[in-house]
């Protein structure tokens, strides 16, 4: 039986697994790699990251409040995610599956009155996309052009 997937705010003690986490060619081409984006995490308090637990970490992504959920959302209760990814060497293990049961959970308990949480996902993406809608997102009609080409903002409600 895997073990089930636990979420958690990074902490130093998790620094050498961030060192040892593995993204592919086509990871990294849609996604950041944690320690690129941890320094940014450290310095706003509105930026959050996420580590994905099974066994060491798994995968982790960035909970974001403040001004910028204006650019992905009307409703001020939400929160926007980014730079999801699972470690290359755990993916298809249940990871992502695992993290979304337990996100609505998660954001209850560390964020009052937050009801949603949204995404930029690239059009070309098609995996992601379909993680995404698998886990309850919907394809809002709105996107924006991204870093690396055309995002699709996807928005989900916290049951």
């Amino acid at each position: 039986m895997t073990e089930e997937v636990k979420l958690k705010f990074y902490d130093d003690s998790y620094y050498d697994d961030l060192k040892q986490y593995v993204l592919n060619e086509e990871d990294v081409y849609f996604s950041a790699r944690p320690l690129d984006v941890l320094e940014s995490c450290l310095h706003d308090p509105r930026r959050r990251m996420v580590l994905m637990i099974q066994g060491g970490v798994a995968g982790v992504f960035i909970l974001q409040s403040g001004s910028v959920v204006k650019e992905y959302s009307d409703n001020p209760d939400a929160l926007v995610m980014f730079s999801y990814s699972v470690d290359s060497r755990k993916q298809g293990r249940g990871i992502a599956a695992g993290s979304f049961e337990k996100l609505d959970a998660f954001v209850k308990e560390h964020y009052d009155s937050v009801d949603e949480v949204v995404l930029g996902v690239n059009v070309r993406n098609k995996a992601a996309q379909h993680v995404y809608e698998k886990a309850g997102f919907k394809d809002t009609g709105r996107s924006f052009e991204g870093p690396v080409g055309r995002q699709i903002i996807m928005r989900r409600e916290l049951g």
